[in-house]
């Protein structure tokens, strides 16, 4: 029975990393494509609002409330998004 439980639990954490994983990845490519991809583009630019500022945070504000993991995942999710963001700036703007 106790081993029962710790397979369940490891299964449940495992899957747990998958989506943190997961959702850390769309973060960090979302806030690359939103702060150097689109502010590239000249006919974003003449528009009165910023509109890569906004898009980060509907789409990133909409998936937190989609989203069913406890708020110490999204915390990690957006702390590994980060991570994942200063890497791909590293590696891809040199």
């Amino acid at each position: 029975m106790v081993c029962l439980e710790k397979c369940s639990l490891l299964e449940g954490m495992t899957f747990n990393i998958k989506r943190i994983s997961m959702y850390s990845i769309i973060i960090g490519f979302l806030l690359y494509l939103t702060t150097v991809i689109i502010p590239e583009f000249k006919f974003l630019n003449s528009l009165p609002i910023d509109l890569s500022k906004w898009l980060f945070l509907l789409v990133i504000s909409s998936l937190f409330f989609i989203i069913n993991i406890k708020w110490w995942g999204k915390i990690l999710s957006l702390i590994l998004g980060l991570g994942i963001y200063v890497g791909l700036v590293s590696m891809l703007n040199s």
